[in-house]
């Protein structure tokens, strides 16, 4: 068979009139964490014709046009449009695969009456149906249900770059479709947010718990270790913060207890109040003054006598008495 768009037979694809083709091995500029995780995942092979089946049914679902009688996605996935070409072709339908735009891949199936009906029927649609909904009789098998949802997501998904945080979603226009994908999520232990968002129905999922569990429950074990990995590393710098602001918080609250206890210390020296003031204290301030920046730790150390309990007491006692002289005057 002659090789067709990147290994695609040409038997299965037919290429779109007045469009290039995607050249293979070309890619245009660095992919982003969406498009890494749909070539991950569309090189992810089912064990067999059931999950084939499923992820067939998981991708389809959300480009269905019944009224027109036509399968059409458009994408930023090259892997993805070849991907949708393969499971089109395993149901007896030829697609038509190119570029649109710029940087824009194109998948459909369109003109081809009789492999439509028969799509639709290996999904449990009717070709009168009015909402799409989801054949639950190709997904009796775990295996088959986690093929349905890469499927779902090769099609429909996006995923934040997990380095800017966690955020994955699963995307149709269909409403039914998407309450019966919600109902199938929760099955699986997964709750996601539901939404809407420019006339398209959401299904969100913002934890980076979620996020790498369903990578991985999909077919994308690199992509679920990159999530996990960035979290690590965010945990790592958010303690990091935390002990930074708490040390700056510390210092800041030592100098402005240094600053009020020089500046009572001098105003006891100026007032000739200190020199009457028993040893302890004198020696205190004095320690103080010579070390204006120097923590209650610090202090203790360096006096060689006073422990930190000591030197605090002795401090707030010479605050307190400048207090006093200052509210006699």
């Amino acid at each position: 068979m002659a090789a067709g768009i990147d290994g695609i037979g040409r038997k299965s694809v037919r290429t779109i009139k007045g469009r290039r083709p995607h050249r293979a091995g070309v890619e245009v500029g660095a992919l982003s964490f969406t498009q890494e995780v749909k070539r991950e995942l569309a090189a992810c092979a089912g064990s067999g014709a059931g999950e084939l089946d499923a992820e067939a049914q998981g991708m389809l679902l959300p480009c269905i046009d019944i009224p027109a009688r036509r399968i059409r996605l458009v994408t930023e996935s090259a892997d993805a449009a070849k991907r949708m070409a393969l499971l089109c072709e395993h149901l007896g339908a030829f697609a038509e695969v190119g570029v649109q735009g710029s940087g824009a891949y194109l998948a459909q199936v369109e003109g081809q009456p009789a492999a439509m009906a028969r799509i639709l029927e290996r999904m449990g649609l009717s070709p009168t149906a009015l909402a799409l909904r989801i054949g639950r009789a190709t997904l009796e098998e775990a295996r088959s249900v986690h093929a349905f949802l890469r499927g779902f997501f090769l099609s429909g998904g996006t995923v934040t770059e997990p380095e800017r945080g966690y955020r994955l979603e699963f995307v149709t226009s269909h409403r039914q479709l998407c309450t019966d994908l919600e109902a199938l999520l929760q099955e699986q232990q997964f709750t996601p947010i539901r939404t809407l968002r420019r006339g398209r129905h959401l299904l969100c999922f913002k934890s980076a718990d979620a996020v790498s569990a369903l990578l991985l429950l999909m077919g994308a074990p690199q992509a679920a270790e990159r999530v996990r990995r960035a979290r690590r590393t965010r945990a790592i710098h958010n303690a990091v913060n935390r002990q930074v602001n708490s040390s700056m918080a510390n210092l800041n609250k030592t100098a402005v207890a240094s600053a009020a206890q020089s500046e009572a210390i001098a105003a006891l020296m100026r007032r000739g109040a200190l020199q009457a003031l028993p040893e302890p204290l004198q020696r205190t301030a004095a320690l103080r003054l010579d070390n204006p920046e120097a923590t209650l730790a610090e202090l203790s150390a360096l006096s060689g006598e006073f422990s930190r309990s000591t030197l605090a007491r002795n401090l707030n006692k010479l605050v307190a008495l400048a207090e006093d002289l200052s509210g006699d005057a």
